[in-house]
């Protein structure tokens, strides 16, 4: 690193290298553009699944303890109507890598001609933390 000083002792290479640095540090946060979730999001569907399943709405609760339980109540109840057998899952990425797009189709739990469905997504946030919505 080489500094060059003009007149009255400024320091052009400070500049230069705050500069620098602020490239270099952009490069390491986090862009949910490029950024993927990790491949954990299938044992994090998993674990969702199986809340659903075991009829376990608190096991929802600990998954995702920052969510307000009003909030995974409405998840809970839609993709829990629907019985596992014939059960079809679909996941995808959404519009941002971080992002996964899930679809759960199939019969209502208790009544087999009624059709039923729900859509969820989970993300990756910033805080290297799954949510729920």
């Amino acid at each position: 690193m080489s500094y060059r000083l003009l007149r009255g002792g400024a320091v052009v290479g400070i500049l230069l290298t705050a500069a620098s640095a602020l490239t270099a540090c952009s490069g390491t946060v986090s862009d949910p553009t490029t950024t993927p979730a990790p491949e954990a999001w299938r044992s994090q569907l998993s674990s969702v699944m199986a809340a659903f399943d075991a009829a376990d709405e608190s096991a929802l609760d600990a998954l995702f303890p920052s969510h307000t339980t009003e909030h995974l109540q409405s998840i809970y109840h839609a993709c829990s109507a629907i019985s596992s057998t014939g059960r079809r899952t679909d996941a995808s990425e959404g519009d941002s890598p971080r992002l996964i797009v899930v679809k759960i189709s199939g019969v209502a739990k208790g009544d087999e001609s009624t059709a039923a469905h729900c859509d969820f997504q989970l993300y990756w946030n910033d805080k290297k933390t799954w949510e729920l919505n």
